[in-house]
């Protein structure tokens, strides 16, 4: 409600004109105050809100990724820590949930190096690692595999590996010991075509039960072929093998016996029969 500030006469607030004077009707300061006052609280009440609403957001946003950090870091903790490789692995793969990173990557694959059950690890990562890092990873622990068997000389173990490394991606010319083995397994191959005794093939050396052997005689031999020389010590004592391959050769020697009663024990074998025995196994070796 306004006032007309000529005569005093109430106008209506949609009117410009006093319909008693006919003065013009201007707003006083008291009108204009009130005017203020009506309107103001909206604005601020509007704007208290919306900088509450981002308050919040902020908050909860800060809360979440506190939380994500310190899980992240829990997780990588208790992994370096961990000894079971496997157990370890599993904590690297949750730390991957919350962050992915290549460090974390690297981790798992060292971890799998060490695990004996490494196959069935690598297994458990196949949701866990983008599809390029898990066949780094199989890579290069097949690899690592190969790198050991072929330094505890189980060459065919290593080509094994090294074709199970080539299924991801793994180039063998690169393997550092790639040139060794293609030498070792031309080697082994003409060995295999070597007569195995100039006088009799009944026997590889028919006469390791009565004399020494020497080395430099050995030395002509395949790691294979020397292992059929000393296991030949043992048939000619009638030692029943269990392996398939030694079964199947001995039992195609006309001299050879299977005798039940033969334990297998080196102690019922003869001075000379021990020491070629010892002999070939140093040779193995190396």
């Amino acid at each position: 409600m306004r006032f007309c500030k000529e005569c005093g006469k109430s106008v209506s607030d949609n009117l410009q004109f006093c319909t008693n004077c006919g003065s013009k009707i201007e707003d006083s300061v008291e009108n204009k105050q009130n005017t203020t006052i009506q309107t103001t609280p909206k604005n601020t009440k509007s704007k208290a809100s919306i900088i509450i609403c981002i308050t919040l957001a902020l908050l909860v946003l800060v809360g979440i990724l506190s939380k994500d950090s310190i899980m992240y870091n829990y997780y990588t903790i208790r992994a370096d820590k961990e000894s079971l490789a496997s157990k370890s692995v599993e904590y690297y793969g949750k730390a991957l949930n919350i962050k992915y990173n290549q460090d974390i990557v690297s981790k798992i694959a060292n971890k799998i190096k060490e695990d004996k059950d490494f196959e069935n690890t690598l297994e458990s990562l196949s949701y866990t690692l983008e599809e390029s890092d898990l066949d780094k990873v199989y890579s290069d622990v097949y690899v690592s595999k190969a790198k050991e068997n072929y330094e505890n000389k189980n060459y065919e173990t290593c080509w094994t590996y090294l074709d199970k490394a080539e299924l991801y991606g793994y180039d063998v010319l690169k393997f550092e010991y790639y040139n060794d083995l293609i030498k070792i397994k031309d080697k082994e191959e003409a060995s295999e075509n070597v007569v195995l005794d100039d006088i009799n093939d009944e026997y590889i050396i028919s006469d390791s039960s009565t004399r020494y052997l020497t080395e430099n005689e050995l030395l002509k031999y395949s790691d294979k072929q020397l292992a059929y020389i000393r296991n030949e010590i043992f048939a000619r004592h009638g030692y029943i093998f269990e392996k398939d391959e030694y079964k199947q050769y001995f039992l195609s020697k006309s001299w050879y016996v299977p005798d039940p009663y033969f334990s297998g024990s080196e102690e019922d074998l003869n001075y000379i029969e021990r020491e070629n025995i010892k002999l070939i196994r140093e040779i193995e070796k190396k």
